[in-house]
């Protein structure tokens, strides 16, 4: 595959990221509201259900970190876009000067020049890429743990929803639907730090 058509790859691959990450950013708003019922539920259920409540609360605040979490890596895959377009550019650039400089010999020591300078900026965008990259993989990491110990929470929102007396049932489904959400959160994660390793050990 020659540059161009590799960076072409890269912006595609990028663009269905950053897509993924909105899409986790919406699962997470879904289970912060159904944290925000579970602790209505619970409330009403009295103080049989106060431990779920508790472990309610805390499934709330997971979700609003991983929310913010989330929101900072799109604004991260909207930079790396930005770069892996201008590298894009200067690649085309590039190529336009170099078929000039076979067809003109008189100006071929300026166009040298100009090779050697565009040839060192491609290489420091390039550089700033990887960089971008391993943040980004670093940050799927984080939410990953962060996602471990959510699923941890909704066990214990499970285990908690047997003392719901009357509302045990209704619990239970709140807790069990929420780890789901949180599992196919994992699941995205994984797929996504896989993609961008896979992408940054290419060499984009």
């Amino acid at each position: 595959m020659n540059n161009e058509l590799q960076y072409q790859a890269d912006f595609r691959r990028m663009v269905v990221i950053n897509e993924e990450i909105k899409r986790i950013v919406r699962v997470s708003n879904v289970v912060n509201m159904a944290a925000l019922n579970a602790m209505f539920i619970a409330r009403k259920a009295g103080q049989a259900a106060l431990g779920f409540g508790v472990v309610s609360a805390e499934l709330r605040v997971f979700s609003q970190r991983l929310n913010e979490v989330m929101s900072a890596m799109s604004g991260q895959i909207f930079a790396l876009l930005s770069e892996v377009s201008g590298q894009a550019r200067q690649w085309k650039t590039h190529r336009a000067h170099l078929a000039a400089a076979r067809g003109s010999e008189r100006s071929g020591h300026y166009l040298a020049e100009l090779l050697g300078t565009l040839e060192q900026a491609m290489a420091l965008k390039k550089r700033d890429i990887h960089a971008r990259q391993e943040q980004l993989i670093a940050g799927l990491g984080r939410a990953r743990k962060l996602c471990g110990m959510g699923v941890t929470i909704s066990r214990a929102a499970k285990i908690e929803a047997a003392y719901g007396n009357a509302l045990a049932s209704g619990l239970k489904q709140v807790a069990e639907e929420v780890e789901q959400s949180i599992t196919d959160i994992l699941a995205t994660l994984k797929a996504l730090e896989q993609q961008l390793a896979a992408s940054a050990n290419y060499g984009m």
